[in-house]
């Protein structure tokens, strides 16, 4: 061959013309696709040869109707359009891809333009081939062999060929022994012509006499067509060359590709993709249905051979550009007898044409099949329950057994039409039986060479894959799942990602957590059933945290169970626990001591604050100091925590066991596990997670104790050690449980819990605490609880001076398992029982787990010492809390930070906003999802979102996590893009919705308040108005929300924002110089950005018809001097549920109690209502008559706030820095009453047809409330109790409302439900 330099691929194939066969194939569409994602523009023609309708045996459609629905709809080129932009993609299509009609059984193959393909073809891709390995001698003869002798002829007559590629198959002849396969054509049994000319003389019935003397040699007439194919290919070259030495035309370049077992792409067009059940897709389809794949006599350890369709696509194109004519001098590839250990490379000799041999045992690590069968198992238990065969039950070694199953299977496949698929693939994997027995090494130095010249190209290197197998068998899974045309989302984590219920990092704490128990008393099967029952009391008590386990049965079962379990753990290998102990994050659990808890009661005992409250103890009570530190003693019994290793570990698989039947996949950030282990290295630290649900941290525990993270001690509310067996498994996990509340703490328990706290963090190392007072009810960040607990950590570090780090945790759930016990919570209503809540099977979705930045905590008390003039919260906070304060926002901001979202709340956002018109097309569900998507992304917040996924498979996904059967409607059986979807009505299924939805609000609060904004407007408005507006909402909120950035400047960014959407346009300056806008964007101008903006500002409509709702129910201060605190929110949804029956509001949310105690709060901390002891207000028969109606009589009274005293000093609003340049802008310190709040509320209400109307609702509600007050015999009457008119008023208030919330149905049961109560 001449010494020519070998060009770049993409220089090769620009421009040039190509002709491709086979591009509605597996193959060939991978091809197709790599030329139009490599080259795009800079390809030439590209003429697909595809068999048209024409055709008497099949109806299959012209060559443009073929392109378009079996290739350009296939999901790797929808999303190559989508990629690469819609205009370029389809401007590609129109002017590079030219289908063409031909048929390769054709003489003339039939083409419709012969001439046109002669002059302009440069390059032959040839892939077609049939894929029946059973088909008709004759026909597959037609197809295989004389379709490409045609194809070789037409190469031949073109005038400027420069490669013909013809794709043929590595397993060609069963009878070779096991060793080297050379990269060389091996003699058939007859000759090669006259085999041809026999086959193509027969008559039909001689056909299958041919037929049985193939089939001797070779196992199926698919291969030996191919077999036969690559003979005449080299008579063809050979003749050729003859013709060129006398004078004829020069030989073509000519390569053939041998590929073992084609399977799934590895990255392209994306990971897992596959087409059809041709090749190794067909014994992964095989498998994932639990059909045998494998006779007895294949052996188990088989290494499998697939070569990803993504590689081999690479290996035709690539090898099509290092072609060269092959001059006279060269030979012929026919095999050669090689010696064992004998080298079978010839230097110096140029063989023509070259065979490239893919496969995928030297290219890739060995994997064998069963290692695939048991991650095909886990895929489909994991992603579709289902429940395969052990491998041992798969791969029998029965061989009766094994001829049963395969009749079993026939017998099914003709009583069922649907597994024609698995007949199809049946057949597939066993043409390649005779070929697995055997053990081959394909020899691939011309691949090699390849490889060598490719070795900087990255577009078109084929450079050894370093595969991870169980991410590409995942995804090889997903794609056969896929490929039946179901909605799914890969369950393969993206990369940089990990999971942590399914890594596969090898270091002790995974091997020990994915350990199987074992006993010296239990067989294997009892361990399971003991497991099982374990898990089921577990979910139930998380999805109904308030469900006691009464059945003694059950309780004693549960003991039984969980002492047996521990006790299993304690008799485990010691041999691997102590493996364990080098995991130095395990404090001081790895080598706990005997004398450790003495020694830990000499340090609480001895530590300074501890001993001046004994002392002060004694000093004012006189009593003896033995009995004060008796005393405390018993507070630190009560409160330590008692773990050992073995527990750690029993507490680690339980977790491990209950978060997989829980959860699809629990995701964290690989490069946050890095930093943390960088940040957190020889330090002290204490976890900050959000507060959302119990499980919180307990995953965060968990999470720390797989990836080797310092394991904390969880610092535990006491109200959590009674919840049977979540508090066990705290217990275990190292938990200790302290008084959180500081007005029921002594003095004494607060020093205890301080030094025990102290010393837990100086020798354990690590601890975690919530700086929330509760789980949050609306799936919300809440404001810091000031319970003391940072305060002493503080202390500890600063007495100490040893360097310790606040990690900000974010938990992200698309599902809680209490969703439902929490949604009676906030509405007040009876908790649901055990019974009625539906088994969810486990499927809670994903959970994400974001790490902020470690911060040093005494950086951040210096920071706030110097920041103690502006706090970072506006929430009223004690001088000893300022600085606890500054670190729990900071720690706040950084769990902000790290959020990770689910477009399940972009979804559900979607759902609630189309309420305000009864509904949404899922069209525009899918149009506002993805504008929401990109918004995020502008954002830089990570959206659990890959780029490969379709808008329609996430809304898909999304409708089944938030139960679309119960909380969802639609206008039709079925659901297209026109099809309108509903929320039902139903207060229940509203909040469900609401919590998911909840996460956009964080991240989208100033967008959001600035939309409501400009929707209150009606057409100029000035800055300086329009930043009072922004203001106002900012602080009527300031208690609902964390704002972690500063006002004024927010504005700025948001107001140029608008402008550059076109939704507002500055026209000019006012008379005093102010910059004066208009607003142009309504429903009937520019809909689809009016719409943007009312789904941004309905994130917020909700909260804000809370406090609208609040501020009406507070009319009754007009009537009454003070009502107490705790009944507003139940004379709340008394009132929300008739002006929802009144149609005043369409938002169910607002009969949350939780809702209007947070506006309650937030009145109270702005100043409208004051609080004042009941004792102070109340008569002692007054106080009876409360407790007799359930409401604590040490519970606050609100009443009416003088404003206007309060008016001089402004609002006392601390809030950042630019806040107070303007006095104008403190809009609520103008209000002068609730009345006037409730007026200017209702100007940014959504609601402008009955804004009028509803300006007269806080009056009506006023009148309405004065109807129950002038009954004629009050409750207190009844109860002959004399109390002074106010009080008399007051009680027979909160009585009415008791019994309007408790009234039995008409069928006499007592009612459950808002809705059912309120009869709406």
């Amino acid at each position: 061959m001449s010494e020519e330099v070998v060009p770049s691929v993409t220089e090769f194939y620009r421009q040039k013309n190509i002709l491709m066969t086979g591009a509605t194939g597996f193959i060939g569409k991978a091809t197709l696709y790599k030329l139009i994602k490599s080259l795009g523009e800079e390809i030439g023609q590209v003429y697909l040869l595809i068999r048209s309708g024409s055709n008497k045996r099949t109806k299959i459609g012209s060559p443009i109707d073929r392109l378009r629905n079996e290739i350009l709809n296939n999901k790797a080129f929808l999303l190559l359009r989508k990629r690469m932009g819609s205009e370029i993609f389809d401007a590609i299509i129109d002017t590079k891809i030219k289908p063409i009609s031909g048929n390769l059984i054709s003489p003339d193959l039939s083409l419709s333009d012969r001439e046109m393909i002669t002059d302009q073809v440069q390059i032959v891709i040839h892939c077609a081939a049939t894929i029946d390995y059973n088909e008709r001698l004759d026909l597959a003869l037609e197809t295989n062999t004389l379709g490409t002798l045609r194809m070789i002829d037409l190469a031949d007559e073109c005038k400027n060929i420069e490669a013909f590629v013809y794709m043929s198959l590595a397993y060609l002849d069963s009878h070779l022994s096991d060793g080297h396969v050379q990269e060389r054509v091996y003699p058939m049994f007859d000759d090669p012509e006259r085999l041809l000319s026999e086959i193509v003389n027969l008559e039909l019935d001689e056909i299958p006499k041919m037929t049985q003397r193939i089939l001797e040699h070779y196992p199926n007439t698919h291969t030996f067509t191919k077999a036969l194919t690559e003979h005449l290919i080299l008579r063809r070259v050979d003749a050729n060359r003859i013709e060129q030495i006398q004078g004829g035309k020069p030989q073509f370049p000519v390569g053939i590709v041998r590929a073992t077992q084609v399977g799934a792409g590895v990255h392209e067009p994306l990971p897992g993709w596959v087409d059809g059940v041709t090749g190794a897709n067909s014994t992964l389809f095989l498998m994932g249905k639990g059909v045998q794949a494998f006779p007895a006599d294949i052996p188990t350890t088989l290494t499998a051979d697939i070569v990803p369709v993504d590689y081999l696509a690479r290996v035709i194109l690539a090898c099509a550009s290092s072609l060269q004519k092959p001059g006279q001098r060269f030979m012929l590839p026919y095999n050669e007898i090689v010696n064992p250990g004998e080298d079978i490379t010839v230097p110096d000799i140029e063989y023509f044409p070259l065979i490239y041999q893919v496969t995928g045992k030297p290219l890739f690590p060995p994997v064998d099949w069963r290692s695939i069968y048991e991650i095909v198992l886990s895929y489909w238990h994991r992603n579709a329950k289902t429940d395969l065969p052990h491998p041992n039950a798969y791969f029998t070694t029965n061989k009766s057994l094994f001829r049963a199953k395969f009749f079993i299977r026939q017998f099914a496949n003709k009583i069922n039409p649907v597994n024609q698929t698995i007949e199809l693939a049946s057949r597939v994997v066993e043409a390649m039986h005779p070929f697995l027995r055997h053990d081959y090494l394909f020899d691939h130095q011309n691949l090699i060479r390849l490889e060598h010249q490719l070795k900087d190209d990255d577009t078109f290197g084929i450079n050894p894959i370093a595969m991870d197998w169980d991410d590409y068998i995942t995804n090889y899974c997903f794609g056969l799942h896929a490929c039946g045309g179901a909605e799914l989302r890969n369950i393969n984590v993206p990369k940089g990602w990990t999971c942590a219920l399914y890594s596969k990092r090898h270091e002790p704490a995974p091997i020990i957590l994915d350990k199987q128990i074992e006993s010296i008393v239990f067989s294997m099967s009892d361990i399971h059933k003991r497991t099982e029952r374990m898990l089921e009391e577990l979910v139930l008590s998380l999805e109904n945290p308030s469900r006691e386990l009464k059945d003694k049965k059950k309780m004693e079962d549960w003991v039984n169970d969980f002492d047996a379990s521990l006790d299993d753990w304690c008799h485990q290998d010691e041999s691997l626990i102590e493996e364990s102990k080098h995991i130095i994050n395990l404090g001081h659990w790895l080598d706990r001591s005997e004398s450790h808890e003495e020694h830990v009661t000499v340090e609480v005992l001895n530590d300074k604050r501890v001993g001046e409250t004994i002392r002060q103890v004694v000093e004012s009570s006189g009593v003896p100091q033995k009995t004060v530190v008796s005393e405390a003693l018993k507070i630190l019994q009560r409160m330590r925590e008692r773990t050992e290793l073995y527990y750690i570990w029993s507490a680690g698989a339980l977790l491990n066991a209950l978060f997989k039947r829980l959860f699809d996949s629990v995701r964290i950030n690989e490069i946050d596990i890095v930093r943390l282990k960088k940040q957190l290295y020889g330090k002290h630290v204490v976890y900050i997670p959000v507060s959302k649900t119990m499980m919180d941290p307990l995953l965060l525990w968990y999470v720390c104790l797989r990836y080797d993270l310092p394991v904390p001690a969880v610092v535990c509310d006491e109200a959590l050690a009674l919840l049977g067996p979540i508090s066990d498994i705290l217990r275990i996990a190292g938990a200790y449980f302290v008084r959180r509340n500081r007005e029921s703490r002594s003095p004494l328990s607060t020093a205890v819990t301080a030094a025990y706290t102290k010393v837990m963090l100086r020798e354990h190392g690590a601890i975690s605490l919530m700086i929330e007072k509760a789980r949050s009810r609306t799936g919300r960040v809440q404001n810091a609880y000031h319970d003391g607990l940072i305060n002493m950590v503080v202390e500890g570090t600063v007495e100490k001076e040893e360097p310790t780090v606040i990690v900000p945790v974010n938990i992200t759930y698309e599902r809680i398992p209490e969703l439902k016990s929490l949604v009676a919570q906030v509405l007040d209503q009876k908790p649901t029982k055990a019974a009625e809540l539906k088994k969810n099977e486990g499927k809670y979705g994903r959970t994400f787990i974001g790490f902020g930045d470690a911060f040093d905590l005494e950086e951040a008390v210096k920071e706030a010492s110097l920041s103690k003039q502006r706090r970072a919260s506006t929430i009223p906070v004690r001088d000893e809390d300022a600085t606890a304060d500054f670190i729990a926002h900071k720690a706040q901001q950084g769990q902000q930070n790290a959020s990770v979202l689910s477009p399940t709340a972009l979804v559900a956002a979607t759902l609630l906003f189309g309420r305000t018109h009864g509904g949404i097309s899922v069209k525009d569900i899918y149009r506002h999802v993805s504008w929401l998507k990109d918004e995020i992304a502008l954002k830089n917040i990570h959206l659990d979102w890959q780029a490969d996924e379709e808008v329609s498979t996430i809304v898909s996904y999304a409708f089944k996590l938030l139960d679309a059967a119960e909380n969802i409607t639609l206008d039709g059986k079925r659901m297209t893009p026109r099809t309108v979807v509903g929320v039902v009505d139903h207060v229940d299924n509203v909040m469900c919705l609401s919590y998911s939805a909840s996460q956009l609000i964080e991240i989208f609060l100033p967008e959001s308040l600035f939309s409501m904004v400009y929707l209150s407007i009606k057409d100029k408005v000035t800055r300086d108005a329009l930043l009072r507006k922004f203001t106002f909402l900012v602080r009527l909120f300031k208690h609902e929300f964390i704002y972690p950035w500063k006002r004024e400047e927010t504005f700025s960014k948001l107001l140029d924002w608008f402008i550059q959407k076109g939704l507002l346009v500055l026209t000019a300056n006012d008379d005093d110089g102010n910059e004066q806008y208009e607003r142009v964007v309504n429903v009937e101008y520019n809909q689809e950005e009016y719409t943007r903006v009312c789904l941004l500002a309905s994130l917020i409509y909700p909260i804000l018809d809370a406090y609208w709702v609040t501020s009406c129910s507070l009319s009754v201060l007009c009537n009454l001097p003070y009502m107490p605190r705790k009944i507003v929110p139940v004379l709340s949804q008394w009132i929300a549920a008739h002006l929802i029956a009144g149609r005043r509001t369409i938002y169910r949310e607002v009969l949350s109690t939780e809702a209007s105690q947070n506006a309650l709060d937030n009145l109270l901390a702005i100043g409208f209502i004051d609080a004042v002891h009941p004792k102070e207000k109340l008569s002692p028969d007054a106080q009876i008559l409360l407790l007799e109606l359930g409401v604590i009589t040490n519970e606050d009274l609100v009443m009416v706030s003088d404003r206007k005293g309060k008016e001089k000093d402004g609002d006392n609003v601390e809030e950042d820095d630019d806040d107070d340049k303007n006095g104008d802008e403190n809009c609520l310190s103008k209000l002068k009453d609730v009345a006037s709040l409730c007026h200017e509320i209702e100007k940014y209400r959504y609601d402008q047809v009955n804004l009028p109307y509803n300006s007269q609702v806080f009056e009506k509600c006023q009148s309405q409330i004065k109807s129950i007050l002038r009954l004629e015999k009050s409750f207190a009457k009844q109860r002959g109790v004399q109390l002074a008119r106010e009080e008399d008023q007051m009680i027979q208030l909160v009585y009415s409302l008791k019994v309007a919330i408790n009234a039995p149905l008409d069928d006499g049961v007592e009612s459950r439900r808002i809705s059912q109560a309120y009869n709406i």
